[in-house]
Parts: C-alpha cells; sequence; structure tokens
C-alpha cells in the first residue's frame, strides 16, 4: 500500500461515523484511534462551547447528550475490529456492563444531584469491579493487532500480504 492509498485520521474517523450502524466487516487501528480523537476533540468543543451559551443546568444534559452521540459508533468499531482479529462480534456483549453502569449512573446524578449520585454508588459498589473488568477487557480487544491478509469477515483494511514461509 502506497502512501497515497493510506487513509489518514480525518478520514478514518469520518469512515467510523458513517459506519455507525455496520457490524459486519474490519476496521483497523487507524479508525479506532482516529474516531477517538476526533470525538474527544468533538466533545471538547462541545463542553467548552456550550459553557458560554447555557446555564449550567442544561449544559449538564448538553454534555450527556453529546456523550451519547459520541457513543453511538463503539459498538459497531468494537464488532470491527474483533472481526480484524477473526473473533466473533458477540464479544462486543462486554460493553453492556460499562454502558449501563455509565448510563445509570448517569442518570441517577442528573436526576438526583450529588445525592442521587452518591446513593447510586453506595448500593452499586459490588458491581464496581466486574464493570471495570469488562472495560479492561473491551480496551484489551480494541488494541490487540489483526490478522494478516483476508479472514472470514473480509480483507485486511491495512491490505497487509500474507507472506508464505520460506
Amino acid at each position: 500500500m502506497t502512501d497515497q492509498d493510506d487513509p489518514g485520521y480525518i478520514q478514518s474517523a469520518l469512515k467510523a461515523v458513517k459506519q455507525t450502524l455496520t457490524f459486519y466487516g474490519r476496521s483497523g487501528h487507524r479508525e479506532l484511534f482516529g474516531y477517538y480523537f476526533f470525538s474527544l476533540l468533538a466533545g471538547l468543543i462541545g463542553v467548552f462551547t456550550s459553557s458560554f451559551f447555557v446555564t449550567p443546568e442544561l449544559n449538564t444534559q448538553v454534555v450527556y447528550a453529546l456523550n451519547c452521540l459520541i457513543f453511538l459508533p463503539f459498538p459497531a468499531l468494537l464488532v470491527r475490529r474483533l472481526h480484524d482479529q477473526g473473533r466473533t462480534g458477540k464479544l462486543a456483549l462486554l460493553l453492556v456492563p460499562p454502558t449501563l453502569y455509565l448510563v445509570v449512573s448517569s442518570l441517577a446524578s442528573l436526576l438526583g444531584g450529588t445525592e442521587g449520585r452518591i446513593a447510586f454508588d453506595q448500593n452499586t459498589y459490588l458491581a464496581f469491579w466486574p464493570v471495570q473488568a469488562c472495560t479492561i477487557a473491551v480496551l484489551v480487544f480494541y488494541l490487540l493487532p489483526g490478522t494478516i491478509g483476508p479472514n472470514r469477515f473480509g480483507e485486511d483494511p491495512r491490505r497487509r500480504a500474507v507472506t508464505p514461509p520460506n
């Protein structure tokens, strides 16, 4: 693959957004990191600008809504990363506990304020470590290298050729 064929991080981030509901095929590290940095930048800009134009209470809701929008491509991206490694996409179900924990804790904060969040934390402290274990497993799956050459899920996103042994 030449440098002209190699998409940059911006094109890779846009590809991840376009494939938000695409749970087949393969995605490389560049698509993951491109979208991660794009979402980080978009989140920072969104939080920064909303803090100037809305009340603090509304700003909290804007931040939660922005986080939900930014999160949308990650499940499909994880499935495609798993496919790149030759693994089943069912392992993406490891995203469910951390996502539920985050959503419920955010709702507890939104609806109950500080007291609601403290009550949530006190009632769910036993679930914290299994949720963290799922989060670490997802992170590991995101970072593991993909298989070289085509696999049962499609062509190698990096277009690496399989070299026969000598």
